[in-house]
């Protein structure tokens, strides 16, 4: 019993070292995507808890920690990339294909870690749509509180920003829409946070 802790804390290990593009606010360094995956899972649990969405909260949590699990072998994919570099060949598809065919070759027995990514990915219900779609707006709501510095770094304005995150918020829930939707008024009321660009 202990081995197979022991490998699994070790698999969740490899998460630290995969590095997002946002800023840590306040620290000279990128977060990683075990930050990234529990910060998400806190918010979503406040926001349900909060406005007493119908949402089933065990579930929410579970697809926000494993959301990026693929990334332990796939690597992060900025979202920006597409929309900044010229030529940029997107195979993050492929990748994370891989990525999930070994995590089931060498996990077998975590067989709801496996059934919650694919109902992730495709969306299958309510919870899954409002956790990506907290997703995709989280980093904005850290960068915002960061000055901006992210954007800054790479080179990002508030309609590259609107653009890469519109198409999300079209397949997400009434809740996460309304908040990003306040989140793109606050920031169109804060032009200092793209004055570099």
């Amino acid at each position: 019993m202990l081995q197979s802790i022991l490998k699994f804390v070790e698999l969740t290990n490899k998460i630290r070292h995969i590095l997002r593009a946002t800023l840590v606010r306040g620290e000279e360094r990128q977060e990683n995507v075990l930050e990234h995956s529990c910060q998400l899972a806190l918010v979503c649990w406040y926001f349900i808890n909060k406005y007493g969405l119908p949402y089933d909260e065990s579930l929410c949590i579970k697809y926000a920690l494993i959301h990026d699990f693929v990334e332990i072998y796939a690597g992060d994919t900025p979202a920006y990339l597409k929309f900044k570099e010229k030529g940029y060949v997107d195979d993050q598809e492929i990748r994370e294909a891989h990525a999930r065919t070994r995590l089931q070759k060498e996990w077998p027995e975590f067989s709801e870690l496996h059934q919650l990514i694919a109902m992730y990915e495709i969306g299958v219900d309510e919870e899954s749509r409002f956790v990506h779609g907290l997703d995709k707006i989280l980093p904005t709501c850290n960068t915002y509180l960061d000055g901006g510095r992210s954007w800054d770094i790479h080179g990002l304005d508030l309609p590259t920003i609107e653009k890469m995150k519109k198409e999300h918020m079209e397949n997400t829930t009434p809740e996460v829409q309304r908040i990003y939707e306040d989140l793109m008024i606050e920031l169109k009321k804060s032009p200092q946070l793209f004055n570099s660009v």
